[in-house]
């Protein structure tokens, strides 16, 4: 049995519904084209189908939802001389630290300082004030959390 399905309006579901009504009452289904290829539904089935339109769940609009992301926003010239804020916005934490030491981290010995750091998720010794030297390359930086509101 195929199954088809479409939104309704509350106008809609009760002209289908009213529609069922009657066909119920006894109208003359087979002087209907729509009929052509099946057969209309008996009374206890236009009940279950009444049934299941009238409990059926409604569509409703569901509140936003507010999540934590995390924000990795660094300072960046370009080869012009142009400068800005940079931020790239991460799930949690440890993705938007990780970016940082990914992006900013090029050498072996900075990589060596904090790669560690990183796995064992601390993240406060990857600040510019404790882990100094390695961050020269980049002339600030900040990881902080953001409460964001998106659909639900």
């Amino acid at each position: 049995m195929s199954e088809i399905r479409c939104n309704l309006t509350a106008r809609e579901v009760a002209t289908v519904l009213h529609a069922l009504r009657v066909l119920q009452l006894g109208c003359d289904a087979q002087a209907c084209d729509h009929f052509a290829d099946v057969a209309p539904l008996n009374r206890d089935e236009i009940d279950g189908l009444c049934d299941r339109i009238n409990f059926a769940p409604k569509n409703v609009t569901a509140s936003p939802r507010t999540i934590t992301v995390w924000c990795l926003t660094s300072h960046v010239s370009d080869t012009d001389g142009r400068e800005g804020l940079e931020t790239a916005v991460y799930p949690d934490q440890h993705a938007a630290y990780a970016a940082l030491v990914e992006r900013w981290a090029r050498t072996d010995e900075q990589r060596g300082v904090v790669e560690p750091l990183l796995a064992n998720k601390q993240y406060k010794e990857l600040s510019e004030e404790t882990a100094p030297g390695v961050w020269d390359d980049l002339d600030s930086f900040i990881v902080r959390s953001h409460q964001m509101e998106v659909p639900a």
